[in-house]
């Protein structure tokens, strides 16, 4: 971990970057954790699962 630092390759997590967090990301990594959902489909469930936030925060999106 301590060359990653010093290698300047770290950064914040997105959680701490982005007002936009799915309402339902931690169903949704545990779903895709445990098999039930691929990657792919995960990624798709948490766009949506976002776009809906930012909308509800009056917030433009694609």
């Amino acid at each position: 971990m301590e060359a990653y630092y010093n290698a300047g390759k770290v950064d914040a997590a997105l959680e701490f970057k982005t007002a936009v967090k799915g309402a339902n990301a931690m169903n949704i990594c545990s779903e895709c954790g445990s098999g039930q959902t691929t990657a792919e489909q995960a990624a798709k469930i948490y766009d949506e699962d976002c776009r809906k936030q930012a909308v509800q925060l009056g917030l433009k999106w694609k």
